[in-house]
């Protein structure tokens, strides 16, 4: 598992900011609250992020010979910016700089006095604690294969084939026939049977006609085309003079002039976001191109893709008919074409309008692709809405999955129209072009397993949500893969063996850091709570200084013995901060937090401690405002309990 720092030589720089800070808080008072080593300097200067302070910051690590640096003072970038270019000369990492925001944690947020200074002493120590039992963060070089596989047959599949082969070697997967992408290697009449390894250094098994294939790759790209057929909620009859726009084409076509064609769309739901586009382009061209008449019925219009406004604009100033209707089309097709009845919620009167059209092109909807299912088991990735791939998380857009290094291009994660596709697939092979040297560096930021302590339980396997968790066979132990996990420390938490932990967020730190808490302990997922808490100082919202914010990585990284520990360490009350549902990067550290949370409650309960103590508030990192509400919230509660006589 490794230890920390041999020889603690840190410093402690308080920036005054020019005496910004001097009305409010006491440096000396701030100061004599530490509990220092004997390996610690502490000092207070007046502006470091002035070139002044940066020579006093540069001698101060030269003489005392520093190994670590904790700067407490504002939020301004260029401060963490001058800081961390004067460490790195020095050869101190970024990892081994910290810095205390003591402008929106307490100076914007608390008024003058003890409590405040109090507490910057407190967020201090947190981040001196931490910094003395964190691990040494070890630079590590992956190897990995350079080859990507790109699983599909259809457009999508050639437009990320053409883009990942600029820069790696492309392997190309279809049942049927895949796309000729320049020198890709081609199975044709394959499927993927297996999938073994991790993010860099997959070992896929395809089976073929003839016999089963192993070939290795360092990514996995899912574009598989999938079935569309008309909206069913158009309600339009089965004919054929009407058919789905992707069916429907311009070229070809003896003579449009004169001509009259009908689109209908649906309210403009995601499933009819790619009919909407190829009908503009469709529209646009008849306009153009013939000058036909063009009628376009649509309940809403959806323009919040690529170029689809433009294109909407364009095609309303090309003479593109644009009607609105709320009921369903009366829609009838005989031998002289289509009639269009409907009523236009835009006029009076209770008469229809009707149009009469040559022919209809109706908006569609996508149905998953027959392989998805299958796939996503032997890929172990999650399905999402309507059975399509990709979980509906925000961190996962545009198309990553649970996997790291597996990625979704094209309809068959969501229905997508061309140009989004070829935005998607630029994005991935920017993505994958880290394998295509042959290695990766990286930080060892991630989980680490302590192979002695670990039983093999598997509890990490089955928890983790991003299927970073193998055997190592030879130690008999868990193994966390460094590329595919994301170090949220969802598995540290629900290990029972405490064998597992994070460089930066060890069990002792956070524990140790419980040691300097206040009244009421805040743990923060460091992707929302502690941002909205620094913007509440921003946004100079004030809140109770008696509330301490915890930095995690993930409130699923937060066990039942972290939450009892505040309060045996002296804490009246916990509140656990997590992203909304659907927001968290780790996809069910929110989940997680909540079930911990219960199970805290049943332990208050059962030794006499109100459960309320212990609280929870889902909230987004620009949601200053309910951050105030539930920290204040929770220290209203306490002040009520206090007088119904409630003991700790």
């Amino acid at each position: 598992m490794g230890s920390p720092q041999a020889e603690n030589r840190t410093g402690i720089f308080f920036c005054n900011c020019d005496g910004k800070f001097s009305d409010i808080l006491d440096f000396r008072a701030i100061i004599g609250g530490l509990d220092l080593s004997s390996g610690e300097i502490v000092q207070e200067v007046p502006g470091l992020c002035k070139e002044e302070g940066q020579i006093q910051l540069s001698q101060s690590i030269r003489a005392a010979s520093l190994n670590g640096l904790v700067i407490a003072g504002c939020r301004e970038d260029r401060l963490n910016k001058a800081c961390l270019f004067t460490a790195h000369q020095h050869g101190i990492g970024p990892h081994r700089t910290v810095f205390v925001n003591l402008q929106d944690l307490c100076v914007n947020v608390h008024n003058p006095g003890g409590p405040i200074d109090l507490k910057a002493a407190h967020l201090t120590q947190q981040a001196l604690v931490g910094l003395r039992l964190q691990l040494p963060v070890e630079d590590l070089k992956l190897l990995v294969f350079p080859a990507v596989m790109v699983i599909g047959g259809g457009e999508a599949a050639s437009e990320v084939a053409g883009e990942v082969i600029k820069q790696q070697p492309v392997i190309l997967v279809d049942e049927g026939a895949p796309p000729q992408v320049g020198l890709a290697t081609s199975y044709a009449g394959c499927r993927v049977t297996g999938v073994g390894g991790q993010a860099g250094r997959f070992t896929v098994t395809l089976q073929g006609p003839e016999e089963d294939v192993q070939v290795r790759v360092g990514g996995i790209v899912v574009a598989l085309d999938t079935p569309k057929l008309i909206d069913p909620s158009l309600q339009l009859p089965d004919s054929e003079g009407i058919v789905g726009v992707s069916r429907f084409s311009v070229d070809g076509a003896e003579d449009w002039h004169g001509k009259t064609v009908a689109f209908v769309m649906g309210d403009g739901e995601s499933q009819a976001f790619h009919s909407t586009a190829r009908a503009l382009e469709l529209a646009l061209e008849l306009r153009e191109k013939y000058g036909a008449r063009v009628e376009f019925f649509f309940k809403q219009m959806k323009v919040a893709g690529q170029d689809l406004e433009y294109r909407y604009r364009l095609a309303r100033e090309k003479g593109v008919r644009f009607n609105r209707y709320h009921d369903p089309l009366d829609v009838h097709v005989n031998v002289l074409g289509v009639t269009i009845q409907y009523n236009d919620p835009q006029l009076t009167g209770n008469e229809p309008s009707r149009v009469l059209a040559d022919c209809l092109a109706a908006g569609e909807v996508n149905l998953p692709a027959p392989e998805t299912a299958r796939l996503s088991e032997v890929l172990q990735v999650k399905l999402g809405p309507g059975g399509f791939f990709q979980p509906d998380n925000i961190n996962l857009l545009p198309s990553r999955s649970n996997r790291e290094g597996v990625y979704f291009v094209g309809a068959c994660h969501h229905p997508v129209h061309l140009l989004d596709t070829a935005l998607e697939s630029k994005a991935v092979a920017a993505k994958l072009a880290r394998f295509a040297r042959g290695y990766v560096n990286l930080p060892q930021l991630q989980a680490i397993v302590d192979s002695e302590k670990c039983a093999l339980c598997l509890t990490c396997y089955r928890t983790c949500p991003h299927k970073a968790v193998d055997i190592n066979h030879e130690a008999e132990s868990a193994r966390i893969d460094p590329l595919a996990c994301q170090a949220c420390g969802i598995c540290a938490a629900e290990c029972p063996a405490k064998a597992i932990e994070l460089p930066r967020f060890r069990n002792r730190q956070l524990i140790a850091q419980l040691g300097c808490t206040g009244k009421v302990v805040a743990f923060a997922c460091e992707n929302s709570g502690v941002a909205a808490a620094e913007l509440a100082g921003v946004l100079n919202r004030k809140y109770p200084a008696e509330v301490e914010v915890i930095k995690v990585p993930c409130a699923g990284n937060v066990g039942e013995d972290y939450m009892l520990r505040a309060f045996e360490n002296g804490a009246e009350g916990v509140l656990l901060l997590t992203c909304h549902t659907g927001n968290c990067k780790s996809l069910l550290g929110n989940t997680r937090a909540e079930a911990r949370l219960q199970r805290t409650r049943e332990a208050l309960a059962s030794a006499g401690i109100e459960p309320r103590r212990v609280q929870m508030q889902t909230l987004a990192s620009n949601s200053a405002h309910r951050f105030v509400q539930s920290v204040s919230g929770l220290v209203e509660s306490i002040e009520l309990m206090r007088g119904e006589g409630e003991t700790r």
